[in-house]
């Protein structure tokens, strides 16, 4: 993938996908906030994030599984 592609993925996030992006790279947590009033979008949002997550880890263990070749993953994968 080149710049140019991952620059243009990066721009299309919204504000909570890219929260989650930068704290993934840092391997840090991250802390939001929002008005009182916008709560239930935000803990929706954080739900969607972590479904795709969810779906994308479990896909690279399955794939990792079946090629037999383990890779460091972060937290979704396991060596042998």
């Amino acid at each position: 993938m080149d710049r140019e592609h991952i620059a243009d993925l990066v721009h299309q996030l919204n504000d909570v996908e890219l929260a989650v992006l930068l704290s993934l790279v840092a391997r840090k947590h991250c802390i939001l906030t929002t008005e009182p009033e916008c709560l239930e979008l935000l803990r929706q949002q954080i739900e969607l994030v972590s479904l795709y997550l969810k779906s994308w880890c479990f896909s690279n263990v399955l794939a990792a599984r079946a090629s037999g070749v383990w890779t460091y993953g972060g937290d979704c994968s396991v060596h042998p």
